[in-house]
């Protein structure tokens, strides 16, 4: 996303899309054999929609400076092991698509 936290979850449907992307991830994850904990997931949910909350994630910050992006890297090695498990990755995606445009 293209803001800071506080900026996403102001937008009407801003958290539930956090939360949604959060599941996706949690999702490929755990078909990789590395299932997060619940208090893993309750804190990075709550880090995700924090109201007025001013992190970015470091692919934002580069993509504001200019300066190349991670996202084959990061997001692409993520959501290829997410097909590789048969995982629904259609938000993550979406990020994807966004960044290497």
């Amino acid at each position: 996303m293209r803001g800071t936290i506080g900026e996403i979850v102001a937008v009407s449907g801003g958290a539930e899309l956090s939360i949604k992307m959060l599941d996706e991830s949690m999702a490929i994850a755990t078909a990789c054999g590395y299932k997060p904990s619940e208090k893993v997931l309750s804190r990075h949910a709550a880090a995700m929609t924090a109201p007025g909350s001013l992190l970015t994630s470091s692919m934002y910050r580069d993509l504001r400076k200019g300066a190349p992006v991670e996202a084959d890297h990061i997001l692409g090695d993520f959501i290829e092991r997410g097909d590789a498990h048969k995982v629904a990755t259609p938000l993550l995606k979406a990020a994807f698509i966004n960044l290497r445009v």
